[in-house]
């Protein structure tokens, strides 16, 4: 279900979208695809607060995992590539780039 704002027929601007399994996604549309900033909410309880570029994790984001850890930084075509920063529940962290 998509609640939000359309060009024609496509979601643009500002909208939320959820999916039948719970996922949800409330942020920037852009021709019919996540697109600027938005954040994603897993099923499982994972977040990601960020930079979105056709549908995918783009530019800065912060990822938050159910787990207790947490990477902040760069990210290209929804992996972590760049300067990043993660910490682990038992307060170990790495700082610097990924790839």
């Amino acid at each position: 279900m998509y609640c939000g704002q359309w060009r024609g027929k496509f979601r643009h601007g500002f909208g939320k979208q959820t999916w039948p399994d719970g996922a949800r996604y409330e942020g920037q549309w852009m021709n019919n695809k996540a697109h600027g900033r938005g954040v994603f909410y897993h099923v499982d309880g994972d977040v990601f607060d960020g930079e979105w570029l056709n549908d995918k994790a783009h530019g800065f984001g912060t990822y938050y995992n159910i787990n207790g850890s947490k990477y902040e930084g760069e990210w290209v075509d929804d992996l972590q590539d760049g300067n990043g920063k993660e910490t682990w529940k038992d307060g170990s962290v790495y700082e610097g780039m990924y790839q």
